[in-house]
């Protein structure tokens, strides 16, 4: 489960995921399946505040920060043939 964040971490952050992560596990998971790993990604992170956050999670989490990159993407530069009407639904729907 990956959940993003727009802003800098939170410790309560922690709390929302674990309390997904427990649903998922007790509705979603089969009994021969592994627990459910969670990511928060943060646009920043202090690493002394999600060490304590995180210190008496007995769940797979972790936090990690993003970095955003722009980019254009023109559908003529990666080879796909738009005389196929097909493929012109695919990438307009």
């Amino acid at each position: 489960m990956i959940e993003l964040k727009a802003k800098g971490f939170l410790p309560e952050y922690v709390g929302k995921i674990n309390f997904y992560l427990s649903a998922v596990d007790d509705l979603v998971r089969h009994t021969d399946d592994n627990p459910t790993i969670g990511m928060i990604l943060c646009k920043t992170k202090d690493n002394v505040t999600v060490e304590y956050a995180l210190r008496d999670i007995n769940k797979p989490i972790g936090v990690s920060e993003y970095e955003k990159i722009y980019f254009s993407w023109n559908i003529f530069d990666v080879g796909i043939d738009c005389t196929r009407s097909r493929d012109v639904r695919f990438l307009w729907n």
